[in-house]
């Protein structure tokens, strides 16, 4: 899967996080066939060991949502830090988490590599081969601690294959177009080199697909009062990370986090009459066909038609 590591973390940092291939050794990718069985042997091998049960997880992304045939990188898990600090009695920090984690993977005799700069853990995991097409071979098992499984599930979600042709990257730059120009609010104005006043500070909305909805203040002017091209963000406060609220917010009380799954949807809404921010449109289309042209991703032909490209 081309999960959550590698893309969207945030709107400020949408492009791969991890570039040079897998993270353990002698990993490959596991066929569609072979991801249920393998799911189940980790929920029944790993998961006692670590003290969790399934529903304190989610499995992120698209692995599992191949057609027949088919194959996904990895399989990322997110595992609910609450519950590995209840369950375990010497676990009460973010490093500890990883600690016993890595500490499980040793004990199982399993290669690991703890990554937690990047909040996961990898370990290369035995495929069930249900296929008869991966004797011995391994998977890439990344466990993401979260505090919000069902905020991860939801903002990490990537459709099946059989229901959108899109990944689930294009939806969030459609999330993070809207809710930059919802209520945005110029604080500061500056003459640029050409005597032109332009837009130097202001506060506006966030979607952080770790933290949730947020609200902020972001400049570009440096400590010496210079326009600088380097955009830093002074604050960023959470809103909200109930998937629900998120969507009501950013397109109004008609949706709920069900409805907006994929780009179409997504897209749909935004275009739909009971779309709440409709004046802001034209500013939101085009942020987010510069994003995904930025970020090297095609335009999608539902977008195309809808502003007439």
């Amino acid at each position: 899967m081309k999960s959550f590591k590698r893309y969207i973390l945030s709107e400020s940092n949408p492009i791969k996080l991890k570039e040079g291939g897998n993270a353990v050794n002698q990993v490959v990718r596991i066929n569609q066939e072979n991801v249920e069985a393998t799911l189940k042997k980790i929920y029944k091998t790993l998961f006692p060991k670590l003290k969790l049960s399934v529903k304190d997880s989610g499995l992120l992304g698209s692995t599992g949502k191949k057609n027949p045939g088919g194959s996904s990188g990895d399989i990322d898990i997110a595992i609910s830090i609450k519950a590995l600090v209840k369950n375990n009695k010497d676990v009460y920090t973010i490093g500890e988490v990883f600690d016993h984690i890595a500490s499980v993977s040793k004990r199982s005799n399993i290669d690991f590599k703890d990554m937690r700069s990047l909040g996961v853990i990898s370990l290369g995991f035995p495929i069930e081969n249900v296929d008869g097409k991966q004797p011995g071979a391994y998977v890439q098992l990344d466990f993401m601690p979260t505090e919000d499984v069902k905020f991860a599930k939801w903002s990490y979600h990537s459709p099946a294959e059989w229901e959108s042709e899109l990944k689930g990257v294009y939806r969030n730059y459609v999330l993070f177009a809207i809710a930059k120009h919802v209520d945005f609010k110029v604080i500061q104005q500056a003459q640029d080199k050409s005597g032109k006043m332009v837009d130097v500070t202001w506060e506006r909305h966030f979607v952080d697909m770790s933290k949730g909805l947020m609200k902020g203040t972001q400049t570009r002017m440096s400590k010496a009062g210079n326009i600088v091209k380097t955009l830093k963000t002074l604050t960023k406060n959470e809103i909200t990370k109930d998937p629900d609220e998120v969507i009501k917010f950013l397109f109004g009380p008609k949706w709920k986090a069900k409805d907006i799954l994929t780009f179409d949807q997504a897209i749909n809404a935004m275009f739909s009459p009971q779309f709440i921010h409709k004046k802001n449109i034209p500013v939101m289309s085009k942020m987010l066909v510069d994003s995904l042209i930025k970020s090297g991703y095609p335009i999608p032909k539902t977008l195309a038609k809808k502003m007439g490209l």
